[in-house]
This record gives structure tokens, C-alpha cells and sequence, in this order.
């Protein structure tokens, strides 16, 4: 007989398996285990402050579903295009794509969404039902905004107390142009409001309404931010010439142009408010360094803001601290320092001991001190339990005061906008449980997370990361226009088409594809099992590119 060879499967006659079928076998009564299909917790959302779930509006994003990805996202996170630009993105630290090339740029992909839903997606005024209780929130930056939002879309009728002449809190006076553009700020803040809250300017708790009168409110949630710049408790800071960083940060959002061409201008400090006075003193005209108590890779704020201040020419001193001030004259300050060593214990805390025998001074026409920020507490209610800096409140923002909750920077020691966001929304659920009699559940115990090692990364080919597009150096350094202007739509989708989708089944037919008993079936869009064909191999777990499947224990199985 002549032999033939077929080119491809298309060629290949049709030749039955078997001359009769094997219903009759069913092998699923010798395994102990059953495969299940569950979606599993990404590390990025594990991660992420404001608990966005990340993978699904990713895959969304991925098929072009954009309104479908920015109802997603606005569930927990109701400014997406300001976190996308602001956010220090833990989400991408725990991103399991850096096991094989780089991690995800979520952050481009989340300002990506949410410009397009302010650009998009018309806001619809919510009706709130006057039975429930009225609710006052005191502050407008992103805790009072996210607690204020989430309640509104349960019915409840919420005004917001605001004491400054804009709202934003932080966002508006702390956070400079060239990151947040204001026009991008006033929409994301208007597509809240216009879901039917009451906003209330220059209108301070406690002076031009008082605390007793808001406790006819149902309850009352206080994010009045942390704006006292902290004390350095060093000779000579009164000086003229030494500023807080914020004070800096908060008049040029206001406004007020200063021109210090020519001056020499120190900053103290190693967080993100640090990065902002320097890169905003030399927008300004100046010649900045910044002095650091730590390293530069030890520095609190986000190595992408210190890299491109970096670039703009402002040096970084790093181990040193300011030890006093001495007047020179009227321009000039003299700062005294001692160089600092890095040493870590037997517990690997580290600590920075001073140098013997290390003092220098540099001189300086404006010092500014960024050593952080406590909240003002004199004028908040007394039966508010505080220590020295912030209000006691538990995870859900509840309060030693009755009906009263706090949040934001004024209850957190995780002082950002990602964790502000979070906290609004927390406290939010925990006061729709306590004016509702419902009880409080936060839907996050015994959540699985998919590890790197529970991926089959045979499935995936490595693929460059898409970096943002920024402003070229030699022009940004004098310009307040936003420097990075993100990605566009074909970066989007490159850099989308990179996510693993960790422990989120999105129909890749693998478990399907690849059952040797057949077992696996599609009912509605969903996977099955046929238990009585199953003998708990495992292929299907071991070809799941996400760890969308685990093997279980069958019912009535002693383990």
C-alpha cells in the first residue's frame, strides 16, 4: 500500500477514535480531587489602595470595551485620571509580569480610562432618598470626595463642608500643574458633584458652622487633611529665609508668581513634597539641591519623580542633615550640616548615625523644609480621641465618637492620595452599615493571590515595557505644563496586551482544550466539570496560564 503523507490537518480524512464510545468508563470514580474554576486576587489588586480590580477592566480594555473598563474602575475609584497621574502605583510592585520582562504600566493604562470616561461619559444626577439620613463631610480633598461619592451612590443625601474658596484639599494646593493640570482636576471633581452633592465653600467646621450643629446630621465624616508643616527643632529656623516646602507649593497653585532667578535654593526633606518645592523653585528660576537624610534609592518619593528631577539638573546631597541656621544677611542664610552613615541592626532596621568630625555648611537664599505634615487638631470636636499629630480611628474610619468618622491624612499614617481614596470608601461602607442597621462585611477574607510561581509563563512571549511620553527636558524646566503626557491609544493597547490577567479566567479554552477525559464542558459562557469522567489529573491546572484553576478536595473526601 502506498503511503501518503498529509501536508496539513485540513487534508487528513475524518477517522473515528473508537468503534464505540466509552460513556460506559467513568474514570472520575478513581480520582479523590476535582478541578475548580476560581478567580483568584492579582497581587496588583491586592495592592492597590483604593482596591480597584485591576485585571478585569484590563481585559476590558483590551477588547475596546472602554465604557464597560471605566465603570469597572469608578465602582472604588472615583477619579481615575487624577490617580493615573498621581498615584505612586504600589500596584505595579507586585506585578507578576517582572518575572519575565518588566512590570505593567497600570498607571498609563488607568489615566488612559479615565480620561476617556470625563471625555465620554455623560454624569447622570443620582436620587437620594431624604429617609435615609443626611451626611456631612468636612473637607474636599480625596478622602472627603471618595467617601462622599460612594454614599451618594446609595441614596444618601451628603453636603460637603469646605472652609478654602476651591475644593480639592491637597490635590488643588499641594500637588504642582506640571503633575495635575487644574482643568484636569475641576472635571473629575465635577463629574462627583454633579451626581447631586452639596458643596459649601469658604465654610470652616467650627467657626462659620459649628460642630454641635452637624450632629443633627446621620453622621459626619472629617478628612480635614494634615497642613502643618512639621518643625525641624533646629537653631536659627525662624529665619526669614527658611520656608516650609508646602507653603511654596500652596501659593504658586494659588496663583502668586515668584521669581527666584539666580537665587540659591535648598530643600530639605526626602519625600515626594521635597521633589515638588525643588522642581518647583527651579521652575521658578532657581539652582536647587535637596538634602537628604538617606540615599537616594532610600528616599520616600517615587524613583520616576526623583529620576526626572534628576534630569531637570537638581542635585541631591544625600546622608546629610541640617544641624542649625545662621543669618548672613538679609538674602542669605548659612546652613550648617553634618554628613550622615547608614547602618542597619541585627533586625535590618536601618538608622543613620551622625559622622564624627563631618560638619560643612553651604549657603542659601531660601531654605525649604519638607519633614512632613500633622493635622491641625484644636479646632475638632473633643470627644475625638487624637494623639499628638491625628485622630484614633479604626480601619473603617470609626471614631471614639459616636456617628462621627474620620479619614484621609488626619487619620492615616500613609499620607497619599491612592490611600486617602481608600479610606473615604471604607468609611463610607462602615456608615451605609451603622444608618442602614446592616452589618459590616469587607468581602476580603480567605481571597487567594496568584503568585508568580503559580503561572504558566510558557504562554507568554516578553514584550517591552511602553513608556510615557515626556516633555523634553530643556524646555519643562521653566514651563508649569504637565510633563508627561501618558500614552496613546496604540501604546495603550501594546502595553495592555502584556497583562497576565493573574488568577482571572478569561475563556482561553486551555482546560478545554487540553482534558484528556473530555471532562471539561461550556455551560453559559462559564466551565464545567463532568466529575464522573474527572480523575483529578491536574493538566488543566498545570495548562492555565493564570491560576484560574485549583484542584479541590471532592465532597465527603477525607484529606
Amino acid at each position: 500500500m502506498k503511503r501518503r503523507i498529509y501536508q496539513n490537518e485540513i487534508e487528513m480524512p475524518e477517522v473515528a477514535i473508537s468503534e464505540s464510545g466509552s460513556e460506559w468508563n467513568k474514570t472520575g470514580g478513581w480520582s479523590t480531587v476535582v478541578p475548580v474554576h476560581q478567580n483568584k486576587r492579582a497581587p496588583c489588586q491586592r495592592d492597590c489602595p483604593v482596591g480597584v480590580d485591576i485585571p478585569v477592566y484590563l481585559d476590558l480594555i483590551k477588547q475596546k470595551k472602554y465604557l464597560k473598563a471605566y465603570k469597572i474602575v469608578k465602582e472604588t475609584n472615583c477619579m481615575p485620571a487624577i490617580t493615573g497621574r498621581v498615584c505612586y502605583h504600589p500596584c505595579e510592585d507586585g506585578c507578576n509580569r517582572k518575572v519575565l520582562d518588566q512590570p505593567l504600566a497600570i498607571h498609563a493604562l488607568e489615566r488612559f480610562i479615565g480620561d476617556w470616561g470625563l471625555d465620554n461619559v455623560p454624569v447622570k444626577k443620582h436620587k437620594v432618598d431624604l429617609s435615609k439620613g443626611k451626611i456631612a463631610v468636612v473637607g474636599s480633598g480625596p478622602a472627603g470626595i471618595s467617601c462622599a461619592y460612594h454614599l451618594i451612590q446609595k441614596g444618601y443625601p451628603i453636603t460637603i463642608y469646605e472652609k478654602e474658596s476651591k475644593p480639592g484639599g491637597m490635590l488643588r494646593f499641594g500637588i504642582p500643574e506640571y503633575r495635575l493640570p487644574e482643568k484636569v482636576l475641576d472635571k473629575e471633581l465635577k463629574s462627583v458633584f454633579d451626581l447631586g452633592i452639596e458643596v459649601k465653600l469658604n465654610c470652616q467646621v467650627g467657626k462659620d458652622v459649628s460642630w454641635e450643629e452637624l450632629k443633627k446630621f446621620g453622621a459626619v465624616f472629617i478628612a480635614t487633611g494634615a497642613y502643618r508643616s512639621r518643625k525641624m527643632n533646629v537653631t536659627g529656623e525662624n529665619l526669614e529665609q527658611v520656608k516650609p516646602a508646602l507653603e511654596l507649593l500652596i501659593e504658586t497653585n494659588l496663583g502668586k508668581k515668584f521669581d527666584l532667578t539666580g537665587q540659591k535654593v535648598l530643600v530639605m526633606g526626602r519625600g515626594n513634597t521635597a521633589i515638588d518645592a525643588a522642581r518647583t523653585a527651579l521652575r521658578c528660576g532657581a539652582e536647587v539641591s535637596i538634602l537628604s537624610r538617606s540615599g537616594q534609592q532610600e528616599m520616600i518619593a517615587t524613583q520616576e519623580e526623583i529620576q526626572m528631577a534628576l534630569e531637570e539638573g537638581i542635585q541631591i546631597l544625600e546622608l546629610v542633615d541640617i544641624g542649625s541656621f545662621e543669618w548672613i544677611d538679609s538674602n542669605t542664610a548659612r546652613v550648617n550640616c553634618v554628613r550622615l552613615k547608614r547602618e542597619v541592626n541585627k533586625t535590618g532596621k536601618v538608622r543613620y548615625p551622625v559622622m564624627e568630625g563631618s560638619d560643612f555648611s553651604l549657603t542659601a537664599n531660601l531654605v525649604l523644609v519638607a519633614k512632613g505634615q500633622d493635622s491641625e487638631l484644636e479646632s475638632l470636636p473633643a470627644e475625638l480621641e487624637k494623639d499628638q499629630s491625628q485622630v484614633q480611628a479604626d480601619r473603617w474610619g470609626k471614631t471614639s465618637a459616636e456617628r462621627f468618622y474620620a479619614g484621609g491624612d488626619l487619620a492615616l499614617s500613609a499620607k497619599t492620595v491612592a490611600f486617602a481614596l481608600g479610606s473615604g470608601r471604607r468609611a463610607a461602607l462602615a456608615m451605609d452599615a451603622y444608618l442602614s442597621k446592616m452589618g459590616l462585611k469587607s468581602g476580603e477574607e480567605n481571597i487567594l493571590v496568584t503568585r508568580e510561581a503559580d503561572l504558566n509563563l510558557a504562554y507568554f512571549m516578553k514584550a517591552p515595557r511602553e513608556e510615557d511620553v515626556l516633555t523634553e527636558v530643556h524646555s519643562r524646566k521653566s514651563s508649569f505644563k504637565e510633563v508627561n503626557a501618558g500614552l496613546d491609544q496604540e501604546g495603550i493597547l501594546r502595553e495592555v496586551a502584556r497583562c497576565f490577567s493573574c488568577g482571572t479566567c478569561n475563556s482561553c479554552d486551555n482546560c478545554y482544550t487540553f482534558c484528556p477525559d473530555l471532562a471539561v464542558f461550556k455551560d453559559n459562557h462559564q466551565y464545567r466539570v463532568y466529575t464522573e469522567y474527572c480523575k483529578g489529573c491536574g493538566i488543566c491546572v498545570q495548562e492555565c496560564p493564570r491560576d484560574a484553576i485549583e484542584l479541590a478536595l471532592k465532597l465527603g473526601e477525607e484529606s
